[in-house]
């Protein structure tokens, strides 16, 4: 989903930042907004300006393969809204000319969940089948 995001976005002509964000009351173990820097934007963020230049991957992304090296990119740079945001470690790992706060508007959001949800349930999802 991280990567169909920035995917999407880029389509349409929009520069979205993934960034550490607040899992809130859904929980799970790991969450991301993807953000799109406006004046008007409801949240503050703060990342790494290299994030600004970071292209979105190729429309010849294969899904069926370890997307890892095209995640690694934007995950490598410091990236959270305000909720997430921990001053000291932006100070200590951005350098001061590459810090940008600004405002952001939440265009987009995903949740890790693991199979907190589904394993309660009883869900399954079954494979491709052999053709």
């Amino acid at each position: 989903m991280f990567v169909a995001y920035l995917r999407t976005f880029a389509r349409l002509g929009l520069k979205s930042i993934p960034m550490a964000a607040d899992t809130g009351p859904i929980g799970g173990d790991l969450s991301h907004e993807f953000i799109i820097l406006a004046e008007t934007g409801e949240s503050r963020v703060y990342c790494h300006a290299d994030l600004l230049e970071t292209r979105a991957p190729a429309a010849d992304v294969d899904f069926d393969q370890d997307l890892a090296p095209l995640i690694a990119p934007w995950t490598a740079h410091y990236a959270a809204t305000d909720e997430k945001h921990e001053a000291s470690r932006f100070e200590a790992e951005v350098p001061e000319a590459k810090r940008v706060t600004a405002r952001g508007i939440e265009v987009g959001h995903i949740f890790f969940f693991g199979t907190k949800y589904s394993e309660p349930m009883g869900c399954r999802v079954q494979g491709r089948t052999a053709a």
